[in-house]
């Protein structure tokens, strides 16, 4: 298979409801890693500005987009993404791949594909100048592939100068960054990506990072196996890094562990530190354990559950609660876009709902003393702000903690909490607030 069918593969069962990461590694798992690359390029290409290449085809379009078969419609919003965004990839080359998937999977179709491609590529440009030049809220969202609706929020809450800055940052490609074991040797790791050609350097934000200027598969990479890195963005890294100054001793209840990443770098970075690890999934659950065997943390240094943290009991009172929240994931649609597209109000307020329920589940596990440090790879208030005024207004056993902020990229909440915004390829959205029990 080439890297251009699997681009087209994964976009759909993306559209089906899989994860665009999760559906591109089953498909290319047997593809060359020159095509595998290209496939990943092409696809999140396409998901990333969805509505902005499904208006570009529209202008192309003599009928309804909506008349076309579904395979038609993919294929001509994935190669109008690749149009103006694969700089390396002669597009009559694109442009013939395409129309040859299109012969297989819509043959009756082939030839207004073959017809609006051509198109695309000169009537698509002239709408691309008009939109980079529009001052138009809508005419930047859709520029920036956000839908309008998440545009005019932002806008509401943070003002439209602020809003459509944001709406660049959130198109910014992400990066892969690495953070180190306490074992690998931060040159060693360079030199041998260095030997697949590959440039890697240090990060100026932790002596534990490093950064990249390309996003691969990790188990394709020298010395992700040997568990001498992790990958992480420096966002994650640096909340937990937060969080680590409020540790003072004493078991730490990391209640939405996931596949292990964050309890993997608690582990690795705070000496003598146990961790009792909680998911609702119990594939999440193992793979986390497979995280951290792999990263060689001993099994006597944490415990792993299975179940909903409304629910679950801890083995031992804990004096540290790790709350990452299940969120919208909107601070890191630059690598998992396909967020974006399947957000809607309601979605968002279930969310919400969920995420202060958690929050007051977390408190009440606490001793007087004990904290919580909340987490959400969000930008969106009512996911952060508006859930820790909730909770400062309804408990009186509740108080914030300030962050000392030297030497992390963090900006004040209004009025509650930290952000980290996604203004570098490493830096992905995140949200915390650090919560003490009177």
């Amino acid at each position: 298979m080439r890297g251009i069918e699997a681009a087209c593969k994964a976009w759909r069962a993306a559209g089906e409801g899989e994860f665009l990461s999760e559906a591109l590694r089953k498909i290319t798992a047997s593809v060359q890693d020159e095509e595998r690359e290209l496939a990943a390029t092409l696809s999140y290409a396409a998901m990333r500005r969805r509505s902005l290449w499904v208006h570009l085809v529209k202008k192309c379009l003599r009928k309804p987009f909506e008349d076309l078969s579904p395979e038609a419609k993919d294929i001509l919003v994935v190669g109008t993404a690749g149009m103006f965004e694969l700089k390396h990839f002669a597009l009559p080359s694109l442009a013939n791949a395409l129309v040859s998937i299109a012969k297989m999977e819509c043959p009756s179709e082939a030839g207004l594909v073959n017809a609006v491609l051509r198109r695309v590529s000169e009537v698509g440009k002239g709408e691309m100048m008009r939109l980079e030049s529009s001052a138009e809220l809508a005419d930047q969202a859709l520029l920036s592939g956000m839908p309008l609706w998440l545009a005019k929020m932002w806008a509401d809450e943070l003002g439209i100068p602020a809003a459509k800055k944001l709406l660049k940052m959130m198109n910014m490609r992400s990066y892969l960054s690495l953070r180190l074991s306490p074992s690998a040797q931060a040159e060693s790791v360079i030199a041998s990506f260095a030997s697949i050609g590959r440039k890697v350097w240090h990060s100026p934000l932790f002596s534990y990072s490093l950064r990249t200027a390309f996003t691969a598969h990790p188990p394709s990479l020298p010395g992700y196996r040997e568990g001498l890195w992790t990958p992480q963005s420096e966002s994650s890294m640096a909340a937990i890094d937060v969080a680590g100054r409020f540790w003072k001793g004493g078991r730490v209840l990391d209640m939405c562990a996931g596949r292990g990443v964050k309890m993997g770098q608690m582990l690795q970075r705070w000496d003598g530190v146990f961790v009792e690890g909680w998911d609702v999934s119990f594939a999440k659950v193992k793979a986390a354990g497979e995280e951290l065997e792999r990263l060689g943390v001993p099994a006597s240094a944490f415990k792993l559950k299975t179940g909903d943290a409304l629910y679950l009991e801890p083995e031992e009172t804990p004096q540290l609660i790790i709350l990452d929240a299940p969120c919208s994931g909107s601070g890191t649609w630059g690598r998992h876009p396909e967020g974006k597209w399947r957000l809607t109000r309601r979605r968002l307020g279930e969310i919400a709902a969920l995420q202060k329920r958690l929050l007051d589940r977390a408190l009440s596990l606490l001793p007087p003393g004990g904290t919580v440090v909340y987490i959400t790879c969000s930008l969106l208030r009512a996911e952060n702000e508006q859930v820790v005024g909730d909770m400062m207004t309804s408990r009186s056993d509740a108080v914030e903690l300030e962050v000392i902020q030297e030497g992390l990229p963090l900006k004040r909440g209004r009025p509650w909490g930290y952000y980290i915004l996604p203004t570098l390829p490493w830096l992905d959205g995140f949200y915390i607030a650090i919560i003490m029990k009177r």
